[in-house]
């Protein structure tokens, strides 16, 4: 009995080392070949760079309710308006991007924002230790006047591979004395200013105290330790939105790597009906989310859904996050109790201003889909809908 015991034994371990090993294997292939897609891809930027040629439309205003709203699609443009905005503040200037870079720009904005803090103005600053950690650290030195929330680099729970924990704050926010307010794709560096192609807003009026509350409520978390979020209200809004859709979906975005549930909605869209339609670049900055992304085309091309790739601004350009669905279907949400969660802690906190929420006028629909339309106008679809078989690779389809 002892003797057999010990064969099995022996034959269970072998095969615990053969799987370590093929594990370890598997993620060294991994690792390889994802190491290899960077050096070329790193590569072939140096010897070819590309000049960022890609149409856009010229901002203009349009009406929303009581207020008032400006698409950009230039960075140029968007930062000329928003450096007007803090130059012209009387009260308050809220400042949040996920990149800062150290450049002409990047000077600028902090150039404007410790001038306004000078003067009198209450200036607060958010940005992301992670996204700058190729910036100089000094560069985010600022004066005592200039309040600054640095979202860590690393959190609790991100050291034992918790995903839930490895968030980052991706948010572009400005709003100045309530009354103005930008957000949306466009980081903040000269390369943006002309390289990017990229979706940002501007809202005149009380539409702006939303904007608004949403800086206050990040800062009063993010002042002193407070548990992680766990989910993401947005993620539910965008299932709910494309659930609801009954005629069109539209979708830019530059890193598309949807969960099941997503890919689900979007199929499930496509089945009733719904014209569905995803907008990606022909290579964006990151190669590896690119190839990543090709594997979900022939499950969506199968399923009726539309991929359009945008090919005239560059490898290192990119249409930011949107989701459209028909004007005539809003969600309409509850307002919460918007008050510090922290209690006492050294940074100021900040405190709300009377808020209303303003329901959607169709012109702000109307303005994302012509700048939609035009996008649409420098890409082509990825291949017919009824094409299911190679994908091409991500660099194979861009223009010389």
């Amino acid at each position: 009995m002892g003797r057999p015991a010990r064969g099995m034994d022996h034959v269970a371990g072998l095969l615990r080392r053969l799987l370590r090993r093929v594990a370890l294997a598997v993620v060294a292939a991994q690792a390889v070949t994802a190491g290899a897609l960077i050096a070329v891809d790193s590569w072939r930027k140096r010897m070819r760079p590309r000049e960022a040629t890609f149409p856009r439309t010229e901002a203009a205003d349009l009406p929303l309710g009581e207020s008032t709203v400006t698409v950009y699609t230039y960075g140029t443009a968007l930062y000329e308006d928003m450096l007007a905005s803090i130059e012209g503040a009387q009260e308050r200037v809220l400042f949040e991007s996920f990149i800062v870079k150290d450049d002409e720009v990047g000077q600028r904005f902090k150039t404007a924002l410790i001038a306004a803090a000078e003067r009198g103005v209450e200036v607060f600053v958010i940005y992301d230790v992670f996204a700058n950690l190729v910036v100089r650290r000094a560069f985010f030195d600022f004066p005592p006047s200039v309040n600054v929330v640095r979202y860590p680099a690393l959190k609790p729970g991100m050291l034992v591979l918790d995903v839930r924990k490895s968030g980052r704050d991706h948010r572009k926010l400005l709003v100045v004395d309530g009354e103005i307010g930008f957000v949306g794709g466009y980081n903040v560096g000269s390369a943006y200013a002309t390289q990017w192609r990229d979706t940002h807003m501007r809202v005149r009026g009380p539409s702006a105290w939303e904007l608004e509350n949403a800086f206050i409520d990040f800062w009063n978390q993010h002042r002193a330790p407070v548990p992680s979020q766990l989910i993401y209200p947005i993620r539910g809004m965008y299932l709910e939105a494309i659930d609801r859709a009954s005629e069109h979906i539209s979708i830019t975005q530059p890193y598309f790597i949807p969960d099941r549930t997503m890919v689900r909605a979007l199929l499930a869209a496509a089945r009733r009906g719904v014209d569905v339609r995803v907008l990606v670049p022909a290579a964006s900055n990151h190669v590896i989310t690119d190839w990543l992304s090709r594997g979900f085309y022939a499950a969506f091309l199968r399923g009726g859904v539309t991929i359009w790739r945008f090919e005239g601004a560059g490898a290192r350009s990119a249409p930011r996050t949107s989701i459209a669905c028909e004007p005539d279907r809003q969600l309409r949400g509850q307002r919460r109790d918007l008050r510090s969660r922290c209690g006492a802690a050294p940074r100021a906190g900040l405190r709300h201003r009377p808020l209303e929420r303003v329901a959607a006028h169709h012109g702000r629909v109307g303005a994302a889909r012509h700048a939609r339309e035009t996008d649409r106008a420098a890409s082509r679809p990825s291949a017919p809908a009824v094409v299911t078989s190679r994908v091409p690779p991500p660099h194979e389809s861009q223009t010389a």
